[in-house]
């Protein structure tokens, strides 16, 4: 369940059927896009937004409990649609006033569309893989988190957390991720403005410039472009 991602400056990802690689701005190698180049607004280039486009079919996923979760069975309560068995769940301003949460067992996209669509964060729950997607100044005012319910110096429990920081001030809150393979992306200057934090077992972190990222923090098994193992115990 664990996507391609391959690491800025040299450093080798893990590898995650369904992804498409490319799209890096000039400069980078391999931060994920979608698989035909573009941004979700349609935009394409070097400098466009990028994202992941999840593709994990219509197979049931295990819930750790052991029972079995289907997209349809828990989606709906969580505010989504289900694209496949992919929970997707879209915030336009004023949709998701609360905190929106992934339900367990199934993977998840979390569409932050516009300034102040998420202003309290998402948190992925349980979800066995999962990408928030910030595309607009403000779109994420709360904190991301995306950690199986795990502290990041614990075993990862989600597969893989992608989170997309697409214009300045996209992403306004903390990041925590803890996962078997995490991506963040921080695509504009100022995009990812508060601490951000990775476990679990591989963390790549792209800034586009200096002004990017702040204050990350990673003690995943591997780290990655911004990320640089620090602040472990």
């Amino acid at each position: 369940m664990l996507g391609v991602f391959t690491a800025v400056s040299g450093a080798c990802g893990l590898d995650v059927p369904g992804r498409g690689v490319g799209g890096a701005p000039s400069g980078s190698v391999g931060a994920p896009a979608r698989p035909n180049g573009t941004s979700s607004s349609g935009s394409s280039g070097t400098d466009a937004a990028l994202d992941v486009d999840v593709s994990l079919g219509d197979a049931d996923i295990d819930v750790r409990d052991g029972a079995t979760a289907t997209c349809a069975s828990v989606c709906p309560g969580a505010g989504g649609v289900c694209v496949g068995n992919v929970c997707t769940i879209t915030c336009a301003p004023g949709a998701c006033n609360t905190k929106r949460t992934c339900p367990p067992g199934v993977p998840c996209v979390v569409e932050c569309t516009a300034g102040g669509s998420c202003p309290q964060g998402v948190d992925c729950g349980n979800a066995t893989a999962c990408t928030v997607n910030c595309e607009k100044g403000s779109s994420c005012q709360g904190p991301i988190t995306c950690t199986g319910g795990q502290d990041p110096d614990e075993p990862p429990r989600t597969g893989s957390c992608v989170i997309n920081c697409n214009a300045g001030s996209a992403c306004q809150s903390t990041i925590t991720a803890n996962a078997g393979s995490t991506q963040i992306n921080c695509m504009a200057g100022s995009a990812c403005q508060n601490e951000i934090t990775c476990g679990g077992g591989s963390c790549n972190v792209y800034c586009k410039d200096g002004s990017a990222c702040q204050n990350i923090k990673c003690c995943a098994g591997s780290c990655a472009g911004g990320a640089t193992k620090n602040g472990c115990d």
